[in-house]
């Protein structure tokens, strides 16, 4: 993983978490890791024999991929699965296209609690038609339903996403999602992940102004993600902050060389971080897409905001850096 600390540093997991490797630990971790991953996959696969075990880490992966139909990837405590709406499309204005995989994708992640529990967090992204059935079936498999949202005001045609949460045995709360999923028409099986991994977009320095850590997606979207420096509970739970909490933004390139970029921030706020940021992102230009909550139940509540602008990158980044100082993120004041 490319970091602002170190260009070695490994982080599976983005907020909207599409569970790729860095850039430059790719090829680095490739060898190895490979007997590390032997390893996992065994233990997965025991996990799967036993019905998962109670320690941290201890998911049972090899069936919870086969009942969600998904590939989970295991980052220490947590694993993560992206559903992406490849069946649809969205464009904002200026005839702009969203890349599905990257904006038009939903995840669901898992933290072990021990004693083959699990807290599970997670939103997937719906067509109007399909919000009411999936929250009926959410509330039907005893899923907790948390938020109900777009994320950009301004696509055509809208997109929705549903959060939702659970605390159960792994391979029960699997079933209880995959049966929501059956109500709509998310593309499953969906595949291990994205055709490539290659940005025109300088990671390392983007990553530097911004004060996170990148990730290519494939179709050349670039990802930088900033841990929100906060211990969490969620349902009374300690959670990490791969568990779908944490501040992301989003590269998309508009041409071959990355000069110009659609660049879709998500922040992560409390109250009184809400209007100042708003303020200096509107002073700066940038179109306010939604405001909302996306856990309940949560210690401290946080608030979140998605916007979006054109232009060049490093100079959006820099204004996206200006309303993170308005934060008290982990990263939040550049060395």
């Amino acid at each position: 993983m490319i970091s602002a600390n170190s260009a070695h540093d490994l982080r599976r997991f983005g907020r909207r978490g599409t569970l790729r490797v860095g850039l430059a630990a790719m090829a680095a971790a490739a060898v190895a890791g490979q007997a590390h991953a032997q390893s996992t996959d065994k233990d997965a696969d025991k996990d799967a024999d036993n019905g998962g075990g109670s320690s941290a880490g201890s998911l049972p992966v090899a069936q919870m991929d086969k009942i969600l139909q998904a590939h989970g990837k295991r980052d220490d405590e947590v694993v993560g699965y992206s559903f992406a709406r490849t069946d649809l499309h969205g464009t904002l204005p200026g005839g702009i296209k969203l890349i599905p995989a990257a904006m038009l994708a939903g995840d669901v992640f898992f933290q072990s609690i021990g004693q083959n529990r699990a807290v599970m967090n997670a939103d997937l992204c719906l067509t109007t038609e399909e919000t009411n059935k999936f929250i009926d079936a959410l509330i039907a498999n005893g899923l907790v339903v948390q938020a109900f949202h777009q994320h950009l005001a301004d696509i055509s045609p809208m997109a929705w996403f549903i959060h939702f949460r659970g605390e159960d045995e792994p391979t029960k709360l699997a079933s209880a999602i995959a049966a929501a999923l059956k109500t709509t028409a998310t593309p499953l099986p969906q595949p291990n992940g994205p055709p490539d991994d290659a940005t025109p977009f300088d990671h390392k320095r983007l990553a530097s102004i911004i004060g996170g850590e990148a990730e290519a997606h494939g179709h050349g979207v670039l990802e930088v993600d900033v841990d929100l420096g906060r211990s969490i509970s969620l349902g009374g739970v300690t959670v990490s902050p791969d568990l779908n909490i944490a501040t992301n933004i989003f590269f998309q390139p508009l041409d071959k060389h990355g000069k110009q970029a659609l660049v879709v921030p998500d922040f992560g706020m409390v109250a009184k971080e809400i209007n100042p940021v708003l303020q200096k992102m509107r002073a700066q230009g940038w179109r306010i897409g939604c405001l909302y909550n996306q856990e309940t139940d949560e210690n401290p509540q946080l608030y979140w905001s998605h916007m979006w602008k054109v232009g060049a990158p490093e100079q959006l980044a820099q204004e996206i850096r200006n309303g993170l100082d308005l934060c008290d993120m982990k990263y939040s004041k550049q060395s």
